[in-house]
């Protein structure tokens, strides 16, 4: 990781922590945050990836999985957008499939990690499980609006952590004589 990485993962850790903070204070108003937040990053990232498929990865081998994979996030993005005006228990929903995806994916990738001898799949299987956790503690509190975001804001604290402290690790360098 470079040292632009390093503070870009520190910032961006401190910014997921002071958005759980802003969470825990405004509880009532916790879902309409989330859902921008969440629509926001979605779309900035999608297009992020467009711009990299016109730029640079419409040459490279498996150029279109990034074509598809930007498609993909700003539909999901502009349909965040769209779930301000339907009834909260769609909004859990939707977070708790989020949530529920994220982590069998972070999961699945440190168990791929822990095959080819990563030092760091702990770490990402952690992440991956408390991600999980998230969604089903969500799923148990359903119906309780403010322990819904007190939970997610656990979550975004625990994920900003753990990327502060993933750009802090040594990274492993192969040097080829």
């Amino acid at each position: 990781m470079s040292k632009l990485q390093k503070i870009n993962s520190v910032v961006t850790g401190a910014l997921m922590l002071a958005f759980s903070i802003m969470l825990f204070v405004a509880r009532k108003d916790g879902y309409y945050f989330i859902v921008g937040v969440l629509s926001t990053m979605m779309v900035i990232g999608a297009v992020g990836m467009l711009w990299y498929y016109f730029r640079l990865a419409r040459f490279m081998v498996g150029g279109r999985y990034v074509l598809y994979q930007g498609v993909i996030f700003l539909d999901l993005g502009l349909f965040t957008f769209s779930l301000t005006d339907v009834p909260l228990i769609y909004i859990i929903l939707y977070l708790i499939v989020i949530n529920a995806v994220a982590g069998a994916i972070d999961m699945g990738l440190a168990i791929n990690a822990r095959r080819t001898g990563a030092p760091s799949w702990r770490l990402k299987f952690s992440a991956g499980f408390v991600e999980l956790g998230m969604a089903a503690l969500c799923l148990l509190k359903i119906h309780s609006t403010d322990m819904v975001v007190i939970i997610y804001a656990i979550g975004v604290a625990y994920a900003g952590l753990v990327r502060i402290v993933s750009a802090f690790r040594k990274t492993e360098t192969v040097y080829i004589q």
